[in-house]
């Protein structure tokens, strides 16, 4: 077995390297560059098909939970996590901030539910350019069909907005205070 010995770096670029390092780094924080997934209320579900409460959808309500976002993101939609039951319904996402006006939503028809107990990616019509902070994301669906996956605890503001009308969204929104059992989405931003 031959053996090859790795030429040393130069002092030039090892420090090209840092720079790469730094720029990756604080890139999170530059306006316009795509960031990671931030879940909403920091719940990470331990299985896709036992995460949470499993909701029936119900047209007049939109599920709402509250999410921080640390650095500047470019937002492209909300991904919400399917319960038992796919299909049939249609979802609408949006993003609200923290006084409740809406900032970015998806498509009003609604996009088909896609398949139990996994994420679907709904995209806004538009991508948002979001600032560190606090951001509602809601979830709304047109029957009863389809189940999404709530967050049965948790230490965030969660909650429904009831009374409302399929592919018409509340703004201003009432956001919620305090968390509400079943309530959240179990969702977050990419």
């Amino acid at each position: 077995m031959a053996y090859q010995q790795l030429a040393q770096p130069t002092p030039e670029t090892w420090l090209q390297r840092l720079a790469n390092i730094e720029s990756l780094l604080i890139a999170k924080d530059a306006v316009g560059v795509l960031g990671p997934h931030f879940y909403a209320g920091g719940f990470v579900p331990s299985s896709l098909s036992a995460g949470g409460t499993d909701t029936a959808g119900v047209s007049t309500v939109v599920w709402v939970c509250e999410m921080r976002i640390q650095g500047n993101q470019l937002l492209t939609g909300i991904s919400y996590l399917i319960g038992s039951v796919g299909g049939t319904d249609k979802v609408i996402v949006a993003l609200y901030d923290s006084a409740g006006n809406l900032l970015a939503n998806s498509a009003l028809a609604g996009a088909t539910v896609g398949t139990a107990s996994t994420f679907q990616r709904v995209a806004f019509t538009a991508q948002y350019q979001a600032a560190p902070g606090k951001y509602y994301v809601a979830v709304s669906t047109n029957g009863t069909t389809a189940k999404i996956q709530t967050q049965a605890a948790g230490d965030h503001d969660a909650g429904s907005i009831t009374g409302q009308v399929f592919a018409t969204l509340p703004n201003p929104m009432t956001v919620p205070t305090t968390f509400t059992a079943a309530k959240a989405p179990v969702a977050m931003l990419y």
